[in-house]
């Protein structure tokens, strides 16, 4: 694994650790109505005191204020996402997977936040490729692993990779409030073109034609499956198409490249829908 992986995949496992502990330790003060607003705010005072009295030469109390003013930093974040809340200040939306089955063992972390870092070992390494562009292009942090009988043939490793990715993902993505939710992109590799369609829906549906797309270990009819499972897990609606092409490789990077992209822009923040779903039923997950 380079160094770059390395660090990545580290970054990836303290922000989801530290996610979990926040959670776990502000979970009995969301029952006591205390806002994420109002731990941001005493926060913020505490910043102020700290500042005062670090002024005054006080060091060592004006650092146990800062500290302590920090920890409220990481907390009203937390106590948001109990809440099923918002506050604009929310920290990385990571998630982690493992799935373990008498045909392969699939392990996956993603960080919808991340700067499109991976770190990715499926046993097929046309997969790999491929999903390493997902990560750039969306600019996801990913890791995913997987040991499959890749003695019989690559299907049940590329399913599982797609079912494992696809529910990562969904879990990364929470109540899906806030985001955008749909987004359409349209990528050229050279002579092809793909697009993909994303709604961020709650509902898994895909309708793929990607033709003759694929490559070694990843004929057509297996990439078309992969898309399929990865939806199944996420609960999006995907419709994704070559519209152009005639080398098999550049069809299959231009699909990987433009549902990156499409992700990307659905699951993206939209500020002014803070706090909200873009949806009239008031939910993208029921």
């Amino acid at each position: 694994m380079a160094y770059s992986d390395a660090v990545a995949t580290f970054r990836t496992t303290i922000q989801l650790q530290t996610r979990r502990f926040a959670e776990w330790a502000i979970a009995p003060v969301a029952r006591t109505g205390i806002t994420p607003n109002g731990l941001t705010v005493f926060g913020l005072l505490l910043n102020i005191g700290a500042g005062v009295v670090l002024a005054s030469g006080e060091w060592f109390p004006g650092g146990v204020l800062v500290l302590v003013a920090g920890a409220f930093d990481m907390f009203d974040g937390a106590l948001a996402r109990v809440m099923n809340a918002m506050t604009g200040l929310d920290g990385p939306r990571v998630a982690e997977v493992k799935r373990h089955t008498r045909e392969t063992r699939v392990e996956c972390t993603v960080n919808l936040d991340g700067t499109g870092v991976s770190s990715i070992r499926s046993g097929v390494p046309f997969l790999d490729h491929m999903l390493d562009q997902i990560a750039r292009h969306a600019g996801f942090d990913l890791t995913l692993s997987c040991d499959g009988d890749l003695e019989i043939d690559t299907h049940h490793s590329v399913e599982d990779c797609a079912l494992v990715f696809g529910r990562t993902f969904r879990d990364a993505l929470g109540d899906r409030t806030g985001i955008a939710r749909m987004f359409d992109a349209t990528v050229p590799m050279d002579e092809a073109l793909a697009q993909a369609v994303v709604d961020c829906s709650g509902r898994p549906f895909a309708s793929v034609s990607t033709g003759d797309a694929g490559g070694v270990g990843l004929p057509p009819s297996l990439m078309a499956h992969f898309f399929e499972s990865f939806v199944a897990e996420a609960r999006i609606t995907l419709h994704l198409r070559v519209i152009a092409g005639r080398d098999s490789h550049h069809m299959a990077e231009a699909c990987f490249k433009a549902f990156a992209r499409a992700l990307a822009g659905a699951v993206a923040r939209d500020p002014r829908r803070s706090g909200v779903v873009a949806s009239t039923k008031g939910t993208l997950t029921a």
